[in-house]
């Protein structure tokens, strides 16, 4: 066969789409704007030019601004060049003023702004052109900052976003460390009566503190809003009384509540009863029956509280938890059966149930949920779930005083193939540490993969639980892992970072949650190539 000399502009241009799309947007204009005719043409198709991230991953999978000799090609070639067509922009506060000098953007209508860490970051958009035309805006906060500070920050932006942007429809504020829920960042008025309103936002997408937070985005302020997604660290009884006129505009609303929900019939009952004209309505709960006398959360109580409230209601998905504590009385609860009885009426929703005693706690739990289930995350999950399949489920929380098993891993891990953040909350130590048919050794379990898991947190768990993930004979981890986990047990689990069955799954991790704090000995890095030494 004859050698043949093909360049890469011969091929077709739909070839080299399919090619390029492989690359980031901000590589391609890099790499190809005005190398050529037709390199340059490509580069300038709307699938590279209306959607631009002007940031990059580092290793350890933080974003970082670009380096300097592209921000410059971008500021003084690129961005002039196509700046009509740019609809999008991902920004972060270090190249954001070059980025927003550089050009004009007729077109623009959507933001993210990652790293937001001061309210002077936002300054810059106050004497922007094209302010008006801002539609979105997604900000990511910067969790480095403590608590408090976090807190402040994010009403303070709220407010900033609100002024700025006055025909604002869609916002999203969240943190940069989204999958750790105990430093989460969320509004936080301290029963002050926020300032900032809008005429145009219809859907907010925001976490928030307790249920005055919420209540207040509920008063009336947001007169326009169609959709709410909330999370909420701590629904407690509020000290607002629960306004009575119904929200109208609202036509789907999820909650999610990270801690228990003391007061079901007195704060979240009457808050649902006022969005009468809902379509869609996402609960993601854990309820605490306090009284005796309270049963578990079932279908009639769906039916009765929530459910005949909401006539136009087309889609319910929930995961409720319900916890009857017992340690003071002598209770007779009701079986699964029964249970699943009380949903003989629910035609449209298919509902698993399963009941669990936590025997340490003297607490009994029900958790019932749709299925199919459509929202990203499970918690409280025990020994006792079923399985199944969540292919939207990206986040799990586990809680047991039982141990798991090397068997229940392997069930998670099919019911969630597209698990990314994986939360253990179990002290107890695993009876199975090796295959019991292995005579002794654990090279005979079956190997879990998790393909897309990249968030471990172990901070509230048995080492057992770090020796299931670490050892490459029963885990292999796929992807680069941020991890959780008391430093003194990765030194007991690692054999202080020396041990070969370990090593493998260790070079996977590319950040350890608070790993400044510690002593690190010279050799952890070796151990731990992918870390960036502090």
């Amino acid at each position: 066969m004859e050698y043949s000399d093909i360049q890469l502009t011969d091929l077709p241009d739909e070839i080299l789409l399919l090619i390029f799309k492989n690359l980031t947007n901000n590589q391609v204009l890099f790499s190809l704007l005005d190398v050529n005719r037709k390199l340059h043409n490509i580069a300038s198709d709307p699938v590279f030019t209306e959607y631009l991230t002007l940031l990059i991953h580092s290793s350890n999978g933080i974003k970082t601004s670009i380096d300097n000799s592209m921000l410059d090609r971008f500021r003084r070639q690129i961005l002039p060049n196509i700046h009509s067509k740019i609809k999008w922009l991902n920004l972060e506060p270090l190249s954001m003023e070059h980025i927003l000098m550089a050009a004009s953007y007729p077109n623009l209508y959507a933001l993210t702004l990652f790293h937001i860490e001061r309210e002077t970051d936002l300054c810059l958009f106050s004497d922007c052109a094209f302010k008006n035309q801002i539609t979105t805006v997604i900000i990511i906060i910067n969790q480095n900052n403590s608590s408090k500070q976090i807190s402040n920050l994010t009403s303070v932006v709220c407010d900033q976003i609100l002024f700025m942007f006055m025909n604002l429809i869609r916002l999203k504020i969240q943190s940069s460390h989204e999958w750790y829920y105990q430093t989460i960042e969320r509004l936080k008025f301290n029963h002050r009566c926020p300032t900032f309103s809008s005429s145009t936002l219809t859907e907010l997408f925001v976490n928030v503190d307790v249920s005055d937070d919420l209540l207040y985005l509920l008063d009336g302020r947001f007169n326009q809003l169609h959709t709410l997604h909330v999370t909420v660290h701590f629904l407690d009884e509020s000290s607002e009384s629960i306004r009575k006129e119904k929200l109208i505009n609202l036509k789907s609303f999820s909650l999610t509540c990270r801690l228990e929900v003391l007061f079901y019939d007195e704060t979240l009952v009457p808050l649902l009863h006022r969005m009468s004209h809902l379509e869609k309505l996402f609960l993601n709960v854990c309820i605490e029956r306090n009284i005796p006398d309270e049963p578990f959360i079932d279908g009639n109580n769906l039916m009765n509280n929530i459910i005949n409230y909401i006539p136009t209601l087309d889609k319910f998905a929930f995961s409720i938890h319900s916890n009857i504590d017992h340690s003071n009385h002598l209770l007779q609860l009701p079986s699964n059966d029964d249970i699943q009885h009380t949903f003989k009426d629910f035609q449209e929703y298919q509902v698993v149930s399963y009941i669990h005693y936590l025997p340490e706690s003297k607490m009994s739990q029900c958790h019932i949920y749709s299925y199919p289930y459509y929202m990203d995350s499970l918690y409280r999950l025990t020994n006792s779930f079923p399985g199944g399949l969540f292919e939207f489920v990206h986040k799990v929380y586990l809680f047991d005083e039982q141990p798991f098993e090397h068997e229940f891993f392997l069930r998670i891990a099919h019911a969630f193939p597209c698990l990314k953040t994986l939360l253990i909350d179990n002290d107890s130590s695993q009876k199975y540490k090796q295959d019991p048919q292995s005579n002794g050794n654990d090279q005979n379990f079956k190997i879990i993969k998790y393909p897309s898991l990249n968030v471990l947190i172990l901070n509230c768990s048995h080492e057992d639980y770090l020796e299931q993930f670490l050892n490459s004979n029963k885990t292999c981890l796929l992807n680069q892992i941020k991890l959780d986990v008391d430093y003194t047990t990765l030194q007991t689990v690692t054999h202080n970072f020396t041990r070969t069955l370990t090593q493998i799954n260790c070079k996977k991790i590319t950040f350890i949650y608070d790993i400044s704090k510690y002593n690190i000995p010279e050799h952890f890095y070796n151990y731990f190539p992918h870390i960036e030494e502090l």
